[in-house]
């Protein structure tokens, strides 16, 4: 074979990926499909294609990466096939997950069909080559996650099968560390959540970890790998957990990294379902059982959910498909796939997806289209300078052990959670839809959200500072089923209001940042400006115009703007809507149409304030209070130093704790629960199923 030819029509992509070996894998199944009975020699092509591999391919590669003419090929890429531990990790797997195959469906027609000789050659190829340049490109660091595992499992495939070869038992021994360097924070992080932010990655480490405990337990290097066969079943238990925990009330799952959720079909997801709930965990069968087949006794014991690790927040009331839902990603700096989406927020209400991630258009060649889905911009979080978020520029070392300092505390009334970006922005830049060469490096970026569960509403705090002067904005992403006309902006209001007919809507408000300017946006595609567009489904250059909002305002020191988030089905659910912002705090005050009185406040300064409701005092940088119809009060309060206990009849009163949620018993405050930072996640048994501990 020409190892080195590209085809008629240019498709010199041929270069790098035909070395994958993976188009040899149809043979295998094929002669597997007719159980061996063919007049075709399928396995004498396969061994040929693979013996012509091992001894031209190396060689004919090397020439091309010597020629000027054809090295810069594939944007550079070339050199993937023998530098990247991805293509190692497909030819090792390719081969050996196939061999068994090529060698048991019939043990005559194989004898007859595969060539000793070129068996041998294929063998000793990877021994002397394969193996060894796999396994130094593995001991120099993690890179990105999945190809991590994915190499490690094809080592380990090829050190059992070869274990006669006299350097197998040391290759095996190297492939087990590199799976528990994996497995202890370098990859898998201990709330079953990993280092490579992209569910679609995520989804395919239960497959590999049933191979690597089915390879291990053949002991053929004979050991004790007790241990290790725990740490992996529990860390297959752990990714199922989280991953069913992620589930949106339509069964979809967020979209993050190159996952993209648009293109969701929820018949094929319910006839999944119908296969496999026989056989599902209790965890999982509670949830599925809920989401796709509709039951509603038992549900799980808990709905909100934080992984510490990973960083990700779900906010929910219920499980079932008119629950309201969102999801908060604060996960930070990481390595492998992902998108620049630190602190973005996707709500779900009543049935619809109202505020959505772009999605992404990975693999594509989509020009600029690509690093506006990849952007900040497009995730509904906050951009700097028409600047995107920079994770990727310094990614965390691992292994990552510690949780992330952010609070967390959920409760039956409501959840708060915050999120943190101090990182750079650079790179693409929304304002002149260009990359540009400017770096910002001096601004922190805090989100903190509250999700009040049966008032159904979202309070954003978002609290931006920097010494020098920036503009910010904070972008808002539609859900395509809203025109344009559908988006109505109010900057004298500080509002954005969806008004979509006989559809699920939802209501802004701002307080803060009183010169704020408001735009929406919906297909512009300029050579100056790409806005308001989603990644419909995940065929390669597939996009939908959706409308866009931004609401931009500039400063220096400490900024912040507070976002109250409403949704409503068919119909209006706020009564009134104020403004309670002063020199000192900025604040609303709702009342909602069921009679729920919700009022917030939070400083405009680093030092607490006195921050006043009705005759409640608190000396602290955020207070919100809930009082409904039931006459029931409760709320919490941030940086509290000292409080009125009891509406100020004892005067103040000094705070043990400074962050906590509390309920208002006639006029007497009592503390609920402690808002803290989770020091470790694991799921505890509870009453016949299981609940997150923190």
């Amino acid at each position: 074979m020409d190892w080195s030819k590209i085809p008629e029509d240019g498709y010199d992509t041929v270069l790098r990926d035909f070395s994958t070996m993976q188009w040899t894998i149809p043979l295998v199944k094929t002669y597997e499909k007719v159980q061996g009975d063919s007049v075709v020699p399928y396995l004498k092509y396969w061994i040929g294609y693979w013996a012509d591999y091992s001894l031209n391919w190396l060689s004919a590669h090397q020439k091309v990466l010597a020629d000027s003419k054809l090295k810069g090929l594939v944007n550079g890429t070339i050199n993937w096939a023998s530098k990247s531990r991805l293509y190692f990790a497909w030819r090792l797997n390719t081969f050996f997950s196939y061999l068994p195959t090529a060698a048991g469906v019939s043990a005559t027609v194989a004898k007859k069909d595969i060539d000793s000789l070129q068996l041998a050659q294929v063998l000793m190829h990877f021994a002397k080559w394969e193996i060894p340049a796999a396994l130094q490109i593995q001991n120099s660091g993690i890179g990105t996650p999945n190809q991590y595992i994915h190499c490690s499992m094809g080592l380990l495939y090829a050190s059992v099968m070869m274990s006669e070869f006299k350097e197998a038992p040391v290759w095996y021994q190297n492939t087990l560390e590199q799976i528990n360097t994996y497995i202890e924070g370098s990859g898998y992080l201990p709330d079953g959540t990993d280092q490579e932010q992209s569910f679609n990655y995520n989804k395919g480490f239960a497959p590999i970890m049933d191979e690597l405990l089915a390879a291990i337990a053949t002991n053929t290097f004979k050991g004790d790998y007790s241990e290790l066969l725990r740490k992996i079943k529990e860390a297959k238990l752990y990714r199922e957990r989280f991953l069913v925990s992620l589930l949106m009330p339509d069964g979809n799952i967020p979209s993050a990294g190159t996952h993209n959720n648009l293109g969701y079909d929820r018949k094929k997801a319910v006839d999944e379902y119908q296969t496999r709930k026989d056989s599902s965990s209790d965890l999982t069968a509670r949830i599925e059982n809920c989401i796709f087949g509709g039951q509603k006794e038992p549900v799980p014991s808990f709905d909100s959910i934080y992984f510490p690790y990973g960083g990700y927040v779900i906010f929910r009331n219920g499980w079932d498909r008119q629950s309201l839902y969102a999801f908060m990603k604060t996960s930070r700096p990481a390595s492998g796939h992902m998108r620049e989406s630190g602190n973005g927020v996707a709500i779900t209400a009543y049935g619809l997806d109202i505020l959505v991630n772009s999605g992404s258009n990975s693999y594509s060649q989509n020009g600029m289209f690509n690093k506006y889905f990849d952007s900040t911009l497009s995730q509904n979080s906050i951009s700097v300078d028409g600047y995107s978020q920079k994770l990727l520029s310094k990614p965390a070392e691992p292994p990552l052990t510690e949780t992330i300092p952010a609070r967390w505390s959920t409760s039956d009334k409501l959840d708060f959670a915050e999120g943190f970006y101090k990182g750079t922005y650079e790179g693409y830049n929304f304002l002149t839809n260009s990359v540009g060469s400017q770096k910002v490096e001096d601004v922190t970026h805090n989100r903190q959200i509250i999700f009040l569960k049966s008032a159904g509403c979202w309070i954003i705090t978002d609290l931006m500072n920097s010494p020098g002067k920036h503009t910010y904005t904070q972008s808002w992403n539609f859900n395509p089923v809203y025109g344009l006309e559908d988006i109505n902006l109010d900057p004298a209001g500080k509002s954005i209001i969806s008004a979509k007919k006989n559809s699920v809507n939802i209501a802004v408000y701002h307080s803060g940042q009183s010169t704020a300017e408001y735009h929406k946006y919906y297909g512009v595609n300029r050579p100056d400006q790409l806005l308001g567009w989603v990644a419909k489904t995940s065929a390669s250059g597939t996009t939908t115009p959706a409308v866009d909002t931004h609401t931009t305002w500039e400063g220096s020191g400490k900024q912040q703007l507070i976002t109250l988030l409403i949704p409503s089905s068919n119909e209006d659910v706020i009564d009134s809507y104020t403004d309670i912002s002063d020199e000192h705090s900025d604040g609303f005050s709702v009342v909602m149409n069921d009679g729920t009185k919700i009022t917030y406040l939070h400083t405009r300064e680093e030092n607490n304030e006195d921050l006043k409701i009705d005759n409640l005092l608190f000396k602290c940088n955020a207070v919100l209070l809930v009082s409904n119809s039931e006459h029931e009060s409760y709320g919490i309060t941030l940086g509290c130093t000292a409080y009125t206990k009891n509406a100020g009849k004892d005067g103040l009163t000094a705070a043990k704790i400074p962050d906590f949620e509390f309920i208002l018993s006639g006029s007497t405050i009592h503390i609920k629960q402690e808002i803290s930072i989770p020091e470790k996640f694991n799921w505890k048994e509870y009453k016949g199923t299981v609940i997150p501990q923190y």
